[in-house]
């Protein structure tokens, strides 16, 4: 989110740090502070006589809580959204590559495009079912954090394990702790932000910091914890993965089972429309060429009168 506005601070100064201070403002995930980091910069733009941009900010920021809540971080901890959201780039792709941003389409063409963009997401689905690799935007996400938790692990970053399946890691650029807590297993076939170093989804765990709470990606803490469990002689709650596997050989996952249903229904309605098709191709050209002979017939016979 960009909060616009800055053309109405005179004060260059405030105007230099207006972004850092608008941004902390947004990302603090704790209502308190929130509330604490919000008085202390509108008292900065009082003594500062800052009071247009003051009064922009309460009239379209702060007029409500209702609308406070639209856009602060603290208010949409596990939201499982943010800015980037893939229904907003599918609404883009739709507008751009689909209708190439024209606004006076038809209906039948919108239905029609729209089923166009569905097939080939599910063509796209199917090609990484069956070749599957990492070069989605969240893929490439899940593993910068892993790195960036490799990278804490080679700095010596504290982890604490404080009971079973919680832990404690220290902050990489302050002094602060973030609480990391393990979940109940989801199905052994989820791979929604998965892992595949770490061997786990998004569900494993639950961290309280601001990368897991509101950007909804496995963070470098809950990384962090994975490297720590996985190392020599760990009694590890992960163990429980490789039993979890062992009991699910035999056992269909719901998700898989589903994955496939979707995709089989898919291609069946494909080959049905292309039998279809190719049903009517014979017999537009059947008819073609009864006419043709018929029209050949014709003038032979007009040829014999003559």
């Amino acid at each position: 989110m960009v909060i616009q506005g800055r053309s109405k601070i005179r004060n260059e100064e405030i105007k230099k740090t207006m972004k850092a201070d608008l941004k902390r403002i947004l990302n603090e995930v704790n209502v308190e502070k929130f509330v604490e980091l919000t008085e202390k910069y509108f008292e900065k733009l009082q003594n500062a006589d800052e009071h247009v941009f003051l009064n922009y900010l309460k009239k379209h920021y702060y007029q409500s809580e209702e609308r406070i809540a639209l856009w602060a971080h603290c208010y949409r901890i596990n939201a499982g959204i943010n800015t980037n959201m893939a229904l907003e780039s599918l609404n883009n792709l739709l507008k751009t590559n689909q209708l190439k941003r024209k606004s006076n389409i038809t209906i039948d063409r919108l239905l029609e495009e729209i089923e166009n963009l569905v097939d080939g997401k599910m063509w796209h689905r199917i090609l990484q079912r069956e070749r599957p690799h990492s070069n989605t935007y969240q893929d490439r996400l899940v593993i910068k954090a892993h790195k960036r938790a490799e990278a804490m692990k080679i700095n010596n970053i504290e982890v604490l394990e404080v009971g079973f399946g919680e832990f404690k890691v220290k902050s990489s650029t302050g002094n602060n702790f973030y609480n990391i807590s393990y979940n109940e297993l989801c199905e052994i076939e989820c791979k929604t932000l998965y892992c595949k170093i770490c061997k786990i989804c998004i569900h494993r765990y639950r961290c309280d910091c601001p990368e897991y709470a509101i950007k909804t990606t496995i963070s470098k803490h809950i990384h962090l914890v994975c490297l720590y469990e996985n190392r020599p002689g760990s009694e590890s709650v992960l163990g429980d993965v490789a039993v979890a596997k062992i009991l699910s050989t035999n056992k269909s996952s719901d998700i898989k089972e589903g994955h496939n249903e979707e995709i089989e229904n898919f291609v069946r309605a494909k080959r049905s429309e292309n039998n279809d098709l190719s049903t009517i191709e014979e017999h537009v050209t059947k008819e073609a060429e009864i006419n043709t002979l018929t029209n050949f017939l014709r003038s032979l016979s007009d040829e014999n009168c003559k």
